[in-house]
């Protein structure tokens, strides 16, 4: 216990150390990565000659279509609590889901991953004067071949990143505070008619801020349509 304490505090400290100042580039990122992947990709002339090199090939399945470059834009609802606040509080947030076909459009090496990029935004009640709110960037991992992936269920693990805002307990004016927090979730996606996606998902999140120590658990369940 006192080892996994120690090793939570090292994350801690670097990812304050390191996102200090970051806040404002992050979100030029997020938005152009946005832009990029909403825009549609280049027109590819046909080839009578297949291409020498498997890395010179676009991602294609067995059927010959390309692999999932949906864009899901969806919403959650939420029941968790704080590790040391209040257990059963609701939350709820929304997420855009970049599929790893889509998400290499910005970072080539998500395909190899089997990995979708994700913009998340999350509110979870810690208890009646507190809460945290966060903006988070997300790698999320898939434990399945990609060319199924928009066919099937897709179990993943993910891994993000977030510029959060707490509620002190004190109150006060000055009980809002701005932080950051990393977080893993771990899950299940369905994809319905190759159009709709529903998903459910455990989620931990580590924060710590003026002497208070946010962390949080939730259960999320939610549901999106395909932006394409």
């Amino acid at each position: 216990m006192v080892r996994n304490s120690m090793f939570c505090s090292q994350i801690d400290g670097f990812i304050r150390q390191k996102a200090q100042g970051l806040g404002f580039w992050v979100l030029i990122l997020c938005g152009l990565f946005l832009v990029r992947a909403l825009l549609p990709g280049p027109v590819l002339a046909q080839s009578s000659s297949a291409p020498t090199s498997s890395r010179l090939a676009l991602p294609r399945t067995t059927l010959n279509q390309p692999v999932d470059d949906h864009i899901f834009l969806a919403g959650f609802g939420a029941l968790g609590g704080g590790l040391e606040f209040k257990q059963g509080q609701i939350g709820y947030g929304g997420v855009v889901v970049f599929r790893p076909g889509r998400a290499t459009r910005f970072f080539s090496a998500l395909y190899d991953w089997r990995a979708s990029f994700l913009i998340q935004a999350d509110y979870q009640k810690l208890s009646a004067t507190s809460r945290i709110f966060s903006g988070d960037f997300v790698i999320r991992h898939y434990f399945r071949d990609l060319e199924t992936l928009n066919r099937s269920s897709s179990p993943f693990l993910g891994f993000g990143v977030g510029a959060s805002e707490v509620e002190l307990p004190a109150g006060g004016e000055d009980r809002f505070q701005k932080t950051w927090s990393w977080l893993l979730e771990l899950g299940q996606e369905w994809t319905i008619q190759d159009r709709y996606l529903v998903f459910a998902k455990g989620q931990y999140r580590r924060c710590k801020e003026d002497g208070y120590d946010f962390t949080s658990w939730s259960f999320q369940a939610g549901a999106g349509i395909d932006l394409d």
